[in-house]
């Protein structure tokens, strides 16, 4: 298995890596997180490339622990509330279909059970 970097951070506006890393992982690598602005949170938190094709844990576990006391914005919108910007940045595996506006952003249709701005975010596959 291999699990793609890209998409590993979409919903985690917050966080990035604290080592520069490859497009992909190889199963059971490791990969590392820490807050963008570390005077908020200077914890790196560790996750692996799982046998779902995907970063786990999901670094938007984390997010909350990054995030700052007033959330930055851009024009009126949230940060957290833009779409990405091209069908490119939709996770394959958790899309179903993307539909781009034609303005410069794209929304990505997950499909049942993945969530995320980009359809990152896996499902529970094995119900407790």
């Amino acid at each position: 298995w291999t699990c793609p970097t890209a998409p590993a951070l979409a919903d985690a506006l917050h966080l990035t890596f604290v080592d520069p890393v490859a497009a992909s992982l190889k199963y059971e690598e490791i990969v590392r997180y820490r807050c963008t602005n570390q005077s908020v949170n200077p914890r790196t938190w560790e996750a692996s490339c799982t046998d779902r094709g995907a970063i786990g844990p999901a670094a938007s576990i984390f997010n909350g622990e990054c995030e700052p006391e007033e959330e930055p914005t851009v024009g009126e919108e949230s940060i957290e509330e833009q779409s990405p910007i091209s069908c490119d940045n939709c996770m394959k595996a958790g899309t179903d279909h993307c539909e781009e506006d034609g303005n410069g952003t794209a929304i990505c249709i997950c499909k049942e059970g993945w969530k995320g701005l980009t359809c990152w975010v896996t499902p529970k596959f094995c119900p407790m």
